[in-house]
């Protein structure tokens, strides 16, 4: 199965429908095909649905021999966490698909970490999945992450930041009863960093 997830922005990726829909059309073998595709068309040949819950998605990404995706991190990190490597087409500005062009950035650093198949161009898409295999066994497996470890360290650089931005805010939240000794700047209690 080839399954694309293409978020829930509301802008949608329409460059993609006629490629995709090219895909099922021509190269029907490679189905079935299955497709979360937010606020974009559902592409002709394929099945699919607007939303998927995370579970339903891990799913899917799992049973899938191919996955592509938008440049979104937490779907490309939900990918790579199936032992897969996304192909990805990071939404672009240019293209009305994003407000700005944060996904492409992210998507560059990924492929020049050796992490995912960069497709900036929706017409290199068929191409990358015709040699897919060759293209996947180029890239290292992924590595082994700590979940609990990243959330702990976002919230330090979170409160750094919101230290950073509100100092004299904080003392203020502090007088006020905001704050309470012992919590971070965002109101949870301060864990114990391992």
């Amino acid at each position: 199965m080839i399954l694309v997830t293409l978020g829930t922005h509301e802008q949608p990726m329409r460059r993609l429908v006629p490629i995709l829909t090219s895909l099922s059309t021509l190269r029907p073998e490679m189905g079935p095909f299955h497709i979360q595709h937010g606020t974009t068309a559902l592409p002709a040949g394929w099945q699919g649905e607007a939303l998927v819950g995370p579970r339903e998605l891990s799913e899917l990404m799992r049973s899938a021999d191919i996955i592509i995706t938008h440049g979104g991190p937490a779907t490309i990190g939900e990918a790579r966490a199936t032992g897969k490597v996304p192909i990805v087409v990071p939404r672009q500005r240019r293209f009305g698909e994003h407000v700005d062009d944060h996904q492409l950035w992210y998507a560059r650093r990924l492929d020049a970490a050796r992490e995912i198949i960069l497709v900036e161009e929706a017409l290199q898409l068929i191409g990358a999945i015709e040699r897919y295999s060759e293209l996947a066994r180029a890239i290292p497996a992924p590595r082994a992450h700590n979940s609990r470890r990243a959330v702990l360290r976002f919230r330090q650089i979170a409160d750094a930041m919101v230290a950073d931005q509100l100092s004299a805010g904080v003392a203020r939240g502090y007088a006020r009863g905001r704050a309470k000794p012992g919590q971070s700047v965002t109101g949870y209690p301060k864990p114990p960093i391992r």
